[in-house]
C-alpha cells in the first residue's frame, strides 16, 4: 500500500485531521475533557436560600453531576412539594418556619428540606383543615 502525499493545503489539512481523530480514538485519556455546563448560582429569591437561612444549613454544592442529583433529591424536590402544598411561596415560608420550630422543639435532626418534608406537609394539613362545628342533630348514630 503506497501512501499518497497531499499536494494541496486542503488535502494536507484533511489528512492531519484524520490522523488527529485516529489518535483520539486510540488514546481517549489524552483528550481534553468536555466542558460541563456550570450550574447557575442560586439567587436570593429561592426557597433554598430561605431554608438555609432559617436552619443555618449551608446551601449544597453544585460542582459535579452527582452533587446536582443529590441536591435535586434532597433539596429542590421537597421544597417544590412544600410550595405546591402550601399554594404560594409566602405560605411555604410560613410552613417551613413552623416545621423547623416543631422539629427543633422535639429535638429532631434537620439535615435538608427532605428532613422536614413530612412535618411540613402535616402543618399544611393542619392549616387547611377546618374543624367541624358541633351540631347535636348530626351526631353519629349509635349501632
Amino acid at each position: 500500500m503506497t501512501k499518497v502525499i497531499p499536494e494541496t493545503e486542503a488535502e494536507l489539512a484533511a489528512e492531519l485531521l484524520r490522523i488527529v481523530r485516529q489518535y483520539d480514538k486510540a488514546h481517549p485519556a489524552d483528550r481534553k475533557p468536555r466542558r460541563v455546563a456550570q450550574p447557575k448560582p442560586l439567587s436570593n429569591d429561592t426557597l433554598t436560600v430561605f431554608f438555609s437561612q432559617v436552619t443555618g444549613i449551608p446551601v449544597p454544592l453544585l460542582q459535579t453531576e452527582k452533587q446536582r442529583r443529590s441536591a435535586s433529591a434532597l433539596w429542590w424536590e421537597p421544597l417544590r412539594q412544600i410550595v405546591e402544598g402550601a399554594g404560594s411561596r409566602e405560605a411555604a415560608e410560613k410552613v417551613i418556619r413552623l416545621a423547623v420550630q416543631n422539629m427543633r422543639h422535639e429535638r429532631l435532626t434537620i439535615a435538608s428540606p427532605s428532613s422536614i418534608l413530612k412535618v411540613a406537609l402535616s402543618e399544611i394539613g393542619k392549616i387547611n383543615t377546618t374543624q367541624p362545628k358541633y351540631d347535636p342533630e348530626h351526631t353519629p348514630r349509635e349501632w
